[in-house]
């Protein structure tokens, strides 16, 4: 066989969002049905399947080789298949092409690692809120005054006011945002100052 073998990945970065479906595709020209192919997941080293068979028994895969197509789908994508997948030929010299798999999450925030409301402090004292959020990529967190859009911190998963007075009572809001799936999610905190007079 004197064909020269040719092995390309479709896309070499993969962005997928948790829960949705993976699809990961190589293309190759100069190998004939007789030539033999494997998908290597690289995050755990192994042979996941061989030509049109699923060797892996993770259900959520499957597989499938045409005349110049390799495809490997992944449905329900989660973090742990976040890394590197090669498709490999047994010619010789072998030939191979990486894709990296990158998996997205919506923001989320933890309630119960952020502040418990209502926050009631005596006037006079410092206050920290601290709203817990987590994501891929990690959200970035603004805070608000509820009824006020003017922003009173930015980026940071803390909002502390220091040597409160009766007027910072209220309502505040942290809002977590990473621009998976264009969404937001927000927490409201009740804040209750205790005056001394």
């Amino acid at each position: 066989d004197n064909n020269v073998v040719i092995i390309i990945p479709v896309l070499q970065n993969v962005t997928v969002i948790s829960g949705q479906r993976a699809f990961l595709q190589c293309t190759f020209q100069g190998i004939n049905a007789a030539h033999q192919l494997i998908w290597i997941r690289n995050n755990r080293g192994d042979i996941v399947a061989h030509n049109a068979d699923l060797l892996s028994s993770d259900k959520r895969l499957s597989v499938y080789r045409s005349e110049s197509e390799y495809q490997l789908y992944i449905n329900n994508v989660n973090i742990n298949d976040e890394g590197y997948y090669t498709c490999e030929t047994n010619t010789n010299p072998t030939k191979k092409a990486n894709i990296h798999l990158q998996v997205q999450e919506s923001p989320q925030i933890l309630s119960n690692f952020s502040t418990k409301s209502p926050v009631i402090v005596n006037e006079g004292t410092n206050v920290t809120l601290m709203c817990y959020a987590k994501g891929r990529p990690h959200p970035y967190v603004t805070w608000y005054r509820k009824g006020n859009k003017y922003v009173l911190s930015n980026g940071t998963q803390y909002l502390t006011l220091n040597n409160v007075s009766r007027v910072q009572s209220g309502h505040y809001e942290c809002v977590a945002y990473n621009g998976v799936n264009g969404h937001s999610v927000s927490k409201d905190f009740e804040l209750r100052i205790i005056c001394k007079y």
